[in-house]
């Protein structure tokens, strides 16, 4: 007997799972655990992405192969996975791809003959997305983390070609990335991960949103339903801990700690849970029943050497019970099915609405609800907004200055196709602890845009500059003969009219739309040194400054109602401010810059602007300024922010352009930006591009919490009740909030305590001997560095620390105060102790 055969025998050794026994006859053919699969780093790339343990551990033994599907492409990288049990289908999220995955005709067999994979989503970012399956409705939700939303699509066969999607959450989220749902019941639950981490739960449409749960979370990542137990569980992967807590957020339990781990998916089954961790690549099985079993091991960790389990998925029709009956078959829904706790709802996609007579869903807009607009100096085009991530679709083209423009197509098909998929075996073994690693690759998007110009085109009819009315759907933009323009937006491009605003006696170099006094337009003039605004239904305009140097690249801070530009020339360069009627000047910047490009956040409160090779942020309170980004293109121009991208444009050594696009949370390497982020090589002049999406131009989108906590003294939660939100005021471990709601305060212990440097939460803590109660040191250093040394001098009751990253030790009275370094030139302290202080 091998090595590897020999290892498999333990697995069910500990089945029996609070009175379950270990072998049951009447397992269904047809069950087990599926498996996402990576490669260990140093090992050769292995084919095998997907493998399928035909037994649940815990409750049945096993020993054998665990048969695998080989993919030809070496690069596939599933990550999240979730089954749809009775149709046969499992989903995927798949890395490299950036899409999601369905695999059709699934069996425990893995028969080649009768699965086929593609992709159903094409656009999907790369970050911790999770996949769910409503087994009722045949519906399938994920996260995007990028683009912070949670997205539906009809999982059906017949419908997974047509690329029907919809945004079920896309409001106030900040990185959501675990994903769970319990259609019996009608929820959704997520975890959003943002600077304040928190769980939320809706119901299937992502209505009646609630927030559970935000206390001491750290990084709440894959989440799991019970849905006989009416419990979510979830996966804290920087605490490496197992919690649970009722549907509701009362009764939370912690499971299990996995010390120096990657905790990556969690799958329940009966009473136990299994846990992916890929640091190990091992696979556990815990009992989560309450009492003195939980947390318990109730099978033998299953490894596959060289490979590290990813996702889990339970395969089975115990998990997906039904309901007394199809209420999706019955409504025989156009686009997507969505259950309801008593029945089920017909959604259209986006980009389609339901028309009232028929039922049947519609396109409008020509399906561009939200769209990236890309101007060159004689087209207006639109192209999908998932074109952020993979370069999968093409240009509408909306208007044109020239006479006889050809139609551009919507859309491109969706072409990447996955690899030709056979079925292997490998044998689970106990192995140590190597490290994962995963490889990148990118897909540029075709030449869309023309750059066809007419010969007798005149260049004063050229495209400068544009902007958007995005709720009435109209474009704004100027000519090179400096004459402002309005069209609406979903005019074929064959109806050329554009209906005349005003034309300048200045050279225009910036043009900006106020949504929210939605008669006015602004614009500003270089060679006037003024600023502008008409009335775009009156045509009345008036000069409301005359005194900004060399203004250029005008925005509207609707919260704020103000107006920002660049003003200065040359190395003398910088962001100024004033008021929308010309008043209230202020520089945000410094100048001696050369400023190419810049945008603002109105979510974080924050400008973005490119200096030379560097990307800079600047506070608009504050007036704080950090280094984003190096080695930006020395050419780089036309800067904006969606989401969590800041996108900009430079051009080619060929005449075209590249359109970068970049994770503002990843703040990935160069290298990998630029492959992650190219949407394209193009061989036209782009002028200008923005994003088509309303919310950008309402002024409620804003978090509350998104400037200084919002007035909290350290955690702001966007708390719903209801669909209903306010912001909540939260402290940290060993803070307690005050009556006021709003301060934390920390009550210091006298006496009887320890006194402990955690690591995780960046804290000198106290905890009583006599009540378990935690106290926080307060008053210490801003930055909160890693604490590792702690001692205190009894006598005085002074404490003395060491900081990671710091080269001093510092001491400090008990409450914080008196502070002061008293020794330098350490390089690193590392050392912790823990010191007992009772008074004798």
């Amino acid at each position: 007997m091998d090595r590897y055969a020999a290892a498999l025998l333990v697995i069910g050794m500990y089945a029996w799972c609070y009175g379950q026994s270990a072998v049951e006859s009447s397992w269904p053919n047809e069950h087990g655990l599926i498996f996402t699969m990576s490669n260990r780093y140093g090992w050769q790339q292995l084919k095998d992405k997907l493998r399928h343990l035909p037994t649940y551990p815990g409750y049945e033994n096993f020993s054998g192969r665990v048969p695998g599907v080989n993919f030809s492409n070496p690069d596939i990288h599933f990550r999240s996975i979730d089954v749809d049990y009775r149709t046969k289908c499992i989903y995927m999220y798949e890395y490299h791809l950036r899409s999601i995955v369905v695999g059709t005709g699934y069996s425990k067999d893995l028969n080649n003959s009768n699965m086929e994979f593609k992709n159903m989503h094409v656009g999907v970012s790369r970050g911790n997305i999770q996949v769910a399956v409503d087994w009722l409705s045949h519906t399938v939700y994920w996260t995007d983390s990028v683009f912070r939303w949670i997205l539906a699509a009809p999982g059906q066969k017949n419908k997974t070609d047509m690329d029907y999607y919809k945004a079920i959450v896309d409001t106030h989220l900040d990185n959501p990335d675990g994903l769970t749902a319990d259609p019996l019941e009608g929820y959704l639950f997520w975890s959003d991960n943002g600077k304040h981490p928190k769980i939320e739960r809706s119901d299937l449409m992502g209505k009646s949103r609630h927030t559970i749960y935000s206390k001491y979370l750290k990084s709440p990542l894959a989440l799991e339903a019970d849905i006989f137990g009416k419990r979510i569980y979830w996966i804290d992967s920087i605490l490496g801990s197992i919690v649970s807590t009722t549907y509701n957020g009362e009764d939370v339990i912690s499971i299990q700690r996995f010390p120096y781990s990657m905790l990556f998916d969690l799958a329940i089954f009966r009473e136990v849970i299994y846990i992916s961790n890929v640091v190990t690549g091992n696979l556990s099985t815990l009992n989560k029943t309450k009492g003195i079993h939980l947390g318990k091991q109730e099978a033998a960790t299953i490894n596959i050497f060289p490979e590290l389990i990813y996702g889990i998925a339970v395969y089975g029709d115990e998990n997906q019970p039904l309901k007394d009956k199809d209420y999706c078959a019955e409504k025989n829904c156009d686009h997507l099915c969505i259950s309801t706790k008593t029945g089920a709802e017909c959604v259209c996609s986006e980009g389609y609405k339901k028309n009232e007579t028929s039922g049947k869903c519609q396109e409008f807009n020509e399906g561009f609800l939200k769209a990236i607009v890309v101007a060159n100096r004689t087209h207006i085009c639109l192209t999908d907004i998932r074109s952020f991530v993979k370069a999968e679709y093409d240009y509408l083209c909306k208007f044109t200055s020239t006479p006889s423009p050809a139609r551009r197509k919507k859309r491109q098909a969706l072409t990447s196709t996955m690899p030709t998929a056979s079925t292997t075996t490998a044998r689970p073994s106990l192995t140590p602890w190597p490290t994962p690693s995963t490889t990148t690759m990118t897909s540029p998007m075709s030449d869309s845009l023309s750059t066809d110009q007419a010969e007798n085109e005149a260049p004063i009819g050229f495209i400068k500059m544009f902007d958007m009315d995005m709720e009435n759907r109209i474009f704004f933009f100027a000519t090179e003969g400096n004459t402002i323009y309005k069209r609406p937006i979903d005019l074929p491009i064959e109806n050329n009219v554009k209906e005349t605003i005003v034309k300048t006696t200045g050279i225009i170099t910036g043009l900006a739309y106020d949504a929210e006094d939605t008669d006015n337009l602004y614009w500003c003039e270089s060679n006037t040194d003024s600023v502008w605004v008409v009335n775009v239904e009156t045509k009345v305009s008036k000069v409301i400054s005359n005194t900004i140097s060399n203004p250029k690249y005008i925005l509207v801070l609707l919260k704020h109602r103000m107006l920002a530009m660049i003003a200065g020339a040359d190395r003398d360069m910088y962001i100024r401010t004033m008021a929308m009627d010309g008043l209230n000047v202020k520089n945000i910047t410094r100048g001696k810059q050369l400023i190419s490009a810049f945008t603002f956040d109105s979510h974080k409160n924050l400008f973005y602007y490119i200096v030379g090779r560097y990307l800079y942020s600047t506070s608009y309170n504050t007036g704080s300024t950090n280094l984003i980004f190096r080695s930006v293109h020395t050419d780089a121009f036309n800067l904006f922010v969606y989401q969590n991208y800041l996108v900009w444009i430079h051009p080619t050594n060929t005449g075209g352009h590249y359109v970068n696009s970049y994770d503002i949370d990843s703040r990935k390497s160069l290298r990998q930006f630029l492959m992650d982020g190219i949407l394209g090589t193009t061989s036209v002049d782009i002028v200008e591009m923005e994003v088509l999406d309303k919310r950008l131009q309402s002024t409620n989108i804003t978090s509350p919490c998104a400037y200084e906590d919002g007035g909290c003294s350290q955690i702001c939660i966007t708390h719903y009740t209801n669909d209903e939100m306010t912001p909540v005021c939260e402290c940290r471990l060993g803070y307690i909030l005050d009556n006021d709601n709003v301060t934390c305060n920390s009550t210091i212990i006298d006496d009887n305590f320890l006194l402990v440097a955690d690591w995780t939460n960046n804290e000198l803590l106290q905890i009583s001997l006599e009540n378990g109660n935690i106290s926080a040191v307060p008053n210490l250093n801003k930055y909160r560095d890693e604490y590792r040394g702690v001692f205190i001098d009894v006598g005085t009751k002074k404490i003395i620390w060491s900081e990671y990253f710091r080269n001093y030790i510092y001491t400090a009275n008990l409450d914080g105060t008196n502070q002061r370094g008293i020794s330098g030139g350490i390089v690193y302290a590392k050392s912790c102790s823990f010191v007992l202080l009772n008074r004798i």
